[in-house]
């Protein structure tokens, strides 16, 4: 899965998470500024995770949307 296809996905969970038109959402998108608390991180996270059957430590050194994709396309790469 390349990372177009990965921001896609991203974009959708944290659309239907924080309810936010997907068109407002880009890689500089954090998520403090969708009004997301950390309850509402941890339970994006999870849910990213089971769709990419991946496990997502130390999201919290993940900043916005961008460098979120880059870590789940360096985990789904490494499990190649």
């Amino acid at each position: 899965m390349d990372k177009v296809q990965i921001m896609q996905k991203v974009k959708e969970q944290v659309s239907k998470k924080f309810n936010i038109p997907i068109d407002q959402i880009n890689g500089q998108t954090t998520f403090d500024s969708v009004g997301g608390d950390s309850l509402d991180v941890t339970e994006m996270v999870m849910d990213i995770e089971e769709e990419f059957k991946i496990n997502l430590n130390d999201q919290k050194s993940l900043p916005n949307v961008e460098s979120f994709v880059d870590h789940i396309h360096e985990l789904l790469e490494s499990k190649k």
